[in-house]
């Protein structure tokens, strides 16, 4: 491998290091947001059918709200209040055409509800502009935010960005034939490697690159930037400290509690009604099922072992109601 290719996979692995935290901090929000709260605390929820939770998602619930009122894309115009005369007006109607066109060809329209969700979700959005060499036209990209570093200058502008993905062998090898190079076949598992991979794009002035960094840095493919600009952008949600923070980084441990109180309250009433019967010494024979006899002199003193509940449970299961 070439040094170049080494430096670009510790460019990487510093990225990702130093933003160790924001990655775990949205990975926990992402599980959550699937019900897979029993990987995030499997302490807390026993194993079996309910092992996921029996109380709703808020956080998924609320992100698909807020997003849809966020995510509709207003009105684009290029007219100006200086366009009086008839030439200009048709100038301007030309470019509010072409505006329309990116827009349409992007399909901004359908990308915009990810992007306001993962807004909201993760604190920052990053797109990437793209040139389609096809149509002639670029192409407006939202991507994931979860495995996206950029860096920015000391204006806040994207110098250099990497997104990274995981693809399957297959996907990989048939995307990028190249790949073979580096890919070792296992025995006996043609057709059958379901084995995944980590692709990285580098994006920068100069140039963009598809590079393995589990394999050196192995390059997949190498192409020059001819906007000498970096095509990344990254809308930030405001923070304290500049580190990108979402809605519902808050609220996790509340949706948990929530989870494990109603399970509680479950089991709890479970046991009350499965509760043994106490009966008096008079009674021999114990009869089961509904509609069934017992023959005692002390019928008062047949009952179910009460299971007492503190008041204060409930309470509680208010209270978290109330803080989501």
């Amino acid at each position: 491998m070439t040094d170049f290719s080494k430096d670009l996979k510790k460019k990487y692995e510093r990225l990702r290091s130093n933003n160790a935290s924001r990655d775990a901090r949205m990975g926990l929000v992402r599980m959550i947001r699937q019900g897979r709260m029993n990987e995030v605390y499997p302490d807390l929820f026993p194993a079996g059918p309910l092992n996921m939770g029996i109380v709703a998602n808020m956080i998924d619930v609320a992100a698909h709200d807020l997003a849809e009122v966020l995510a509709p894309l207003p009105a684009f115009n290029c007219a100006s209040s200086k366009s009086v005369s008839d030439s200009a007006r048709k100038f301007a109607e030309k470019r509010s055409l072409i505006v329309q066109g990116y827009v349409s060809h992007s399909d901004l329209g359908r990308q915009m509800y990810r992007a306001a969700d993962q807004y909201f979700t993760y604190g920052h959005v990053p797109s990437l502009i793209e040139i389609d060499d096809e149509n002639k036209m670029p192409r407006i990209t939202f991507c994931d935010a979860l495995g996206a570093y950029p860096v920015f200058d000391r204006w806040g502008k994207v110098k250099e960005a990497m997104f990274s993905y995981t693809l399957t062998k297959d996907e990989l090898l048939d995307k990028y034939p190249s790949a073979a190079r580096v890919l070792k076949p296992q025995p006996g598992s043609y057709n059958m490697d379901k084995s995944t991979h980590t692709v990285v794009r580098y994006h920068s002035a100069t140039q963009n690159i598809m590079f393995m960094p589990e394999k050196d840095g192995f390059i997949l493919e190498q192409y020059a930037n001819p906007v000498g600009m970096c095509l990344a952008e990254w809308t930030v949600r405001p923070t304290v400290d500049g580190e990108p923070r979402g809605q519902f980084d808050d609220v996790v441990g509340v949706q948990l509690a929530k989870g494990r109180m109603a399970l509680l309250a479950l089991e709890a009433a479970n046991k009350s009604v499965q509760a043994p019967l106490v009966l008096p010494p008079d009674a021999q024979e114990l009869a089961l099922g509904p509609d069934s006899v017992l023959r005692t002199a002390s019928a008062e003193k047949v009952r179910r072992i009460p299971l007492e509940v503190p008041q204060s449970a409930f309470a509680e299961q208010g209270v978290l109601d109330g803080t989501a």
